[in-house]
């Protein structure tokens, strides 16, 4: 269960700025062969190395990418459905600030979850940092999503999330298998090219 500080709160579409060429995916096997006929590597980070509150920010990296995770009230890492995963310690946006190797693919299994770490039914939108963002539905810890820009890397993600339609209670957006997929430098401007041709939780 999440350890307490403080609490307060109350059809899928993508909406992409004027000059951002993002792709959406709900399947990850699907969004794989994207990025790798993409030229892209992958780097996950499963949080397995992680467990119980976190103050903000929490930083790691992984295949030269540095990840730096926020929220409001801290960070909780904790198992969901047998993986670690990490959620915000209140209802708050988690945000993924990036930097390091460039990054032009984001995904994850993307949810909400309740107080004691439960896979509800979350109203769940993502906004990556050039504004563009996608809403969905979804209720299970296996819910996969993500991202393949075209237009430039990928500097942050903020995931919200707030109880689905017909509902309620506080939801905490959480984030397990966060994989980044990546291009070394001197293939970035080959990868716009193939790009356009594809078009410890507690109560007090």
């Amino acid at each position: 269960m999440r350890f307490i500080i403080a609490a307060s709160l109350a059809s899928a579409t993508l909406a992409t700025s004027a000059h951002s060429a993002i792709i959406a995916f709900t399947n990850k096997t699907v969004w794989d062969i994207y990025t790798a006929n993409a030229g892209l590597v992958q780097f996950a980070e499963n949080f397995n190395t992680y467990s119980g509150f976190y103050p903000t920010p929490l930083d790691g990296s992984i295949g030269g990418v540095n990840w730096s995770a926020s929220a409001v009230g801290g960070l909780f890492l904790a198992p969901v459905a047998g993986s670690t995963a990490l959620s915000t310690n209140v209802p708050a946006d988690l945000v993924i600030d990036l930097s390091g190797t460039s990054v032009f693919g984001f995904g994850g299994n993307i949810y909400g979850t309740d107080f004691d770490l439960v896979p509800v039914p979350t109203a769940i939108k993502v906004t990556l940092g050039d504004g563009t963002s996608y809403t969905n539905v979804v209720s299970s810890s296996t819910t996969f999503l993500g991202f393949f820009s075209s237009s430039g890397p990928i500097s942050s993600i903020s995931i919200s999330a707030l109880p689905a339609p017909g509902t309620s209670g506080n939801v905490y957006p959480t984030l397990d298998n966060m994989t980044f997929a990546v291009v070394p430098a001197p293939s970035v401007i080959a990868l716009f090219g193939i790009a356009g041709a594809c078009g410890r939780r507690r109560r007090a």
